[in-house]
């Protein structure tokens, strides 16, 4: 018996053995792989990855029958459940009614999924989206998927990286760069009209390009006959000012005409003038007062800013004509100071201001100036300057004359200068030393002008221990006459020191309209003091992010360390890119 239950024992102690030896090995074998498994696995993903692909398709163009029956809710909703399988055409889609909605955060996201998969039409938005809304603006991001959508061959794109390289918006400014973007976008099946205005500005003034008027009149024209208001206007620039064409005023009011007809306000002023004048029109002082307070006020109906607001926000085009404006008092109250501060504002690409500041130059008696103005307009091929030339200084060179009258440069004066401006800014500068401040008082004393100004701020911010209120407003009084002409003539420190003068009334009636001509005027010769103070108005007080920006990046390159330090707290790339 005992022998029968060893036995049985021994059976079931080697069952045991066996049966934990075949669970030991199915447990290995579980955790090796299986060949045969691994493909069923495979197989069974592509069949799902299928069914969703064919599901959201299905979704998709669900969504797009009820959009076309006008059942939007459902349409959406359909858009939203194919954007989720991963739809590219249903994320953008969805990512458009969230922006609808003011869901821009959401939007965003899921244009940005549309744009990983290859879409072509989610970096423009995107880049539209960085530009242009104001809580999101980014002017890197605004270029960087700008530049997607441009190389993926999108007109709009390719204009507006354009405009970003041709203004300096989130990029380093190269015209070059701009045109080969605004011919792409010119070139294209259907060209995209801004972009055929902006390559003609290009060739007219020669910017990014040889200049070449002829070519410009091909540009204008090509857009002109698509009904489009700027191309039209550029057009009767040309034959306004004879630019590459022979000059005709009646073809250029028609031209204008056309381009008022939707509120332009260039047109509307050019108009005004003809009007005024009897250029190609009979004269109708009514008429043209009406086109001038069009101008002035813009226009609703589309969206059009009037010239002041165009001017103030950089618009070099409304500047030449809001100066024109003010030296005629036309829409405004005549005003020569006002005039040749637009002027100014505007004559680095435009030869008709450099004509208008001659003018003024002339009414002033100031025969010097009005050369100087004309040869520089005359140099940039302006018929106009040649011919007054040729009638007012007749036999003397073509060449521009060195102004021997010009107030000396003295270099230690404008890094001293410099210095101080950068130390009125409100980035955590440090003031003038006492040694700087010595420096800048003797040379006040000797007749500097940009000195006794600089002099006259460190007085009022008791710097190296100067005198306060009343000896500052000496100086600023010797000072003011001789500042002014020498910002008159392109001094980008005497600019800045006058944009001061006026911004606080320093010797002068206090006027920010005029502080703020002077400092765009010193910030567009690229003096980085301005160029910050310059930045920080516009977006401190203006809330202008895309100006900013731009001023911003012209500061940091310019070597303005401060621009750095505040472009890094308040133009951060989104998400950490």
């Amino acid at each position: 018996m005992s022998n029968m239950k060893t036995n049985r024992n021994i059976f079931f102690a080697a069952v045991a053995v066996v049966a934990l030896f075949l669970t030991g090995t199915a447990a290995c074998g579980a955790g090796l792989p299986n060949k045969t498994d691994k493909q069923a696995e495979e197989t069974k993903t592509e069949a799902t990855e299928k069914t969703d692909r064919k599901k959201a398709e299905e979704l998709y163009l669900q969504g797009m029958e009820y959009d076309s029956n006008d059942e939007s809710e459902k349409a959406v909703e359909c858009f939203r459940q194919a954007a989720e399988l991963g739809h590219d055409k249903a994320q953008v889609l969805y990512a458009y009614t969230c922006m609808t909605e003011d869901r821009i955060d959401e939007g965003i996201k899921w244009y940005r999924a549309a744009a990983a998969q290859g879409n072509t039409m989610a970096p423009t938005l995107l880049g539209r989206i960085y530009f242009e809304e104001e809580q999101k603006m980014n002017m890197k991001e605004a270029a960087r998927w700008f530049r997607k959508g441009a190389e993926q061959g999108k007109t709009f794109a390719q204009r507006m990286y354009g405009i970003c390289c041709f203004e300096g918006y989130g990029v380093t400014q190269d015209r070059a760069e701009a045109v080969k973007w605004f011919r792409k976008a010119a070139e294209q099946t259907i060209p995209d009209s801004e972009a055929l205005y902006m390559l003609g500005v290009c060739y007219r003034d020669g910017l990014g390009v040889d200049q070449d008027r002829a070519e410009a009149v091909k540009w204008f024209r090509k857009g002109a006959g698509h009904t489009d208001d700027y191309n039209a206007y550029g057009l009767g620039v040309c034959y306004m000012e004879g630019y590459g064409v022979e000059q005709d005023m009646k073809e250029a009011v028609k031209w204008f005409l056309k381009a008022a007809e939707q509120d332009l306000p260039y047109a509307q002023c050019a108009l005004g003038i003809c009007y005024v004048h009897g250029l190609g029109v009979a004269e109708d002082p009514a008429k043209a007062a009406d086109y001038f307070k069009n101008a002035m006020d813009g226009s609703a109906k589309y969206s059009s800013k009037g010239l002041p607001e165009r001017a103030e926000n950089g618009d070099h085009e409304a500047q030449y004509w809001l100066g024109v404006c003010y030296e005629e008092g036309r829409g405004v109250r005549q005003d020569d100071t006002m005039a040749v501060a637009w002027l100014q504002a505007a004559e680095q690409e435009n030869d008709r201001a450099q004509v208008a500041l001659a003018r003024l130059a002339l009414k002033a008696g100031d025969l010097d100036a009005a050369e100087r103005w004309l040869r520089k307009a005359a140099k940039r091929d302006n018929p106009s300057a040649k011919k007054l030339l040729a009638e007012l200084f007749p036999g003397k060179e073509a060449a521009e004359k060195d102004d021997a009258s010009a107030q000396p440069r003295t270099a230690e004066i404008g890094a001293t200068v410099k210095r101080l401006v950068s130390a009125l800014r409100p980035v955590d500068q440090k003031p003038l030393d006492t040694e700087s401040v010595e420096w800048l008082r003797k040379a006040a004393e000797q007749g500097d002008p940009k000195a006794q100004c600089a002099y006259g701020i460190c007085c009022l911010k008791h710097y190296g221990g100067a005198a306060g209120k009343a000896e500052a407003a000496e100086w600023f009084g010797k000072a003011i006459d001789g500042l002014r002409r020498a910002a008159e003539k392109g001094d980008p420190e005497a600019q800045t020191l006058l944009s001061e003068c006026y911004g606080d009334g320093n010797g002068v009636r206090q006027d920010r309209t005029l502080s703020r001509i002077w400092l765009r005027k010193a910030a567009e010769q690229d003096f980085a003091s301005a160029q910050l103070e310059l930045a920080i108005l516009l977006f401190v007080e203006d809330k202008d992010m895309k100006e900013a920006d731009k001023w911003f990046r012209k500061a940091a390159e310019n070597g303005e360390s401060a621009a750095e330090g505040f472009m890094k707290r308040h133009f951060s790339d989104p998400e950490g890119e």
